[in-house]
């Protein structure tokens, strides 16, 4: 009787175990609402009395983070610091792996009349990153009014390279070239909408170390400057040597890359005398002012390479990622300048568009 008790006790430890473990596994649920057009609600509380925080479209995934009750669910909807958590009603969320659902998740370009750029903000109007306009996005939800700064106005809530955040709803057109209205019906896809989760690959190689100097001809700035804004011109005394550009506004930072003489930057803020805060295409850090000058006088010579693509179709990404969107394959032969790099990608410009390139693919 005892060991018979004994195996009991156990098995219900394991079975413990088993569900505790079970419980920390993300659970990804998929919107389905077949009873509107427009969306289903996420609220501040589980009560349809409650503030709705916005409106999603079906096709849209979420994390089920918690059953509250037995009619509403806790979810996190999108990735990063503009992700929105909140709560629905579970009899509108599906298994994506086992359901069948008709997406109507939009894509969408950023255009901003009065701006090369548009920000990408989180819930409470902190900056995230800038989208140049053109930029594609996919719109998740649109909520009808939020505040950034002194300005409340409609902003929709939009997914990019992975990671999610909100963008005035203004500043955003659909594919029949018509500002997005409140609340909207997107176009319906065949393709459900799944999340992209962008993160730097684990380098299991010898670094790339990019061109030996003087080893390449050189090209000069490859892109139409600016017609918005302050542009600064790298300017780096020796001209073998290369600027960071950092993720924080301090020596030691982490840096994206390193950026030739020749490489122009648009300047979105001045952080103080000794940062400023640029973009390089859809790429932004900041740079040490004592390495960039702010007049096209005194720009240094260009000393940006001239590299060829070594392998067929290989990717344009938009990000440092190989998850990233790629906005293209290029046959080897393809000759692409070489703005800055890493240990691993390669920031570069190929008929007239930037993005990154994995640089051992490229002599």
């Amino acid at each position: 009787m005892k060991k018979a008790l004994a195996l009991l006790l156990c098995i219900l430890c394991c079975l413990t175990l088993c569900g505790s473990a079970l419980a920390d596994v993300p659970v990804y649920r998929i919107i389905n609402n077949n009873t509107s057009q427009n969306g289903t609600a996420v609220y501040t509380l589980p009560s349809e009395s409650s503030q709705r925080l916005a409106v999603y479209y079906n096709g849209v995934i979420v994390q089920q983070t918690a059953e509250v009750s037995s009619d509403w669910a806790l979810v996190t909807i999108g990735e990063g610091t503009g992700a929105q958590q909140g709560y629905i009603l579970k009899k509108y969320l599906a298994n994506p792996a086992t359901s069948m659902i008709i997406s109507r998740v939009e894509t969408a370009t950023i255009n901003h009349s009065g701006s090369v750029m548009e920000p990408l903000v989180s819930r409470d109007g902190s900056r995230i990153m800038y989208l140049p306009n053109g930029t594609t996005v996919q719109i998740l939800g649109v909520v009808s009014s939020m505040t950034v700064g002194t300005m409340t106005e409609a902003y929709l809530h939009v997914m990019y390279c992975g990671l999610a955040g909100y963008v005035p709803q203004r500043y955003v057109q659909t594919a029949s070239s018509q500002p997005t209205a409140f609340p909207v019906v997107p176009v319906v896809t065949a393709t459900p909408y799944r999340p992209v989760v962008t993160s730097t690959p684990v380098a299991t190689e010898a670094p790339w170390n990019g061109p030996a100097y003087g080893t390449h001809p050189i090209s000069q700035w490859p892109l139409e400057k600016p017609s918005f804004g302050t542009v600064a011109y790298v300017n780096n005394p020796n001209p073998m040597d290369r600027l960071h550009l950092r993720k924080n506004p301090k020596s030691g930072a982490t840096s994206f890359g390193k950026y030739y003489n020749g490489t122009q930057v648009l300047v979105l803020d001045y952080v103080d005398a000794e940062w400023v805060h640029v973009a390089i295409g859809n790429l932004e850090g900041y740079m040490n002012t004592s390495f960039l000058v702010f007049d096209e006088a005194f720009a240094p010579a260009s000393v940006l390479p001239i590299m060829t693509v070594n392998i067929n179709n290989l990717n344009l990404r938009e990000g440092q990622s190989t998850s990233s969107h790629s906005l293209g394959q290029y046959p080897k032969g393809t000759q692409v300048v070489l703005l800055g790099f890493n240990d691993t990608w390669a920031h570069v410009a190929v008929n007239g568009v930037t993005g990154f390139m994995m640089g051992k693919y490229l002599k």
